[in-house]
């Protein structure tokens, strides 16, 4: 009988352990999958920024030899207002 209880007493110990250790797993997939969407969403912003920062530099050189095609000398400061 007293073995008995042992028994049931560590079996009940270790589903409980086993229980934590699952929950932590599940924990962890949770919060890695979570990083990984932060950091792709932060990868894709700066790309973004990139790509727009590039495309208004093209448009305001294209802006600028229009300028200067018409006779117009573009703000040598360089921050003219482009209307799209």
């Amino acid at each position: 009988m007293l073995f008995r209880a042992c028994a049931e007493s560590l079996a009940s110990k270790n589903a409980s352990r086993l229980a934590a250790m699952q929950r932590a797993d599940k924990n962890i997939d949770e919060l890695l999958a979570d990083l990984n969407r932060t950091f792709h969403h932060m990868r894709q912003s700066g790309i973004d920024e990139e790509l727009f920062d590039r495309h208004i530099r093209l448009r305001s050189a294209e802006r600028r030899g229009e300028m200067m095609r018409l006779g117009i000398t573009p703000d040598p400061g360089g921050f003219e207002l482009l209307i799209f």
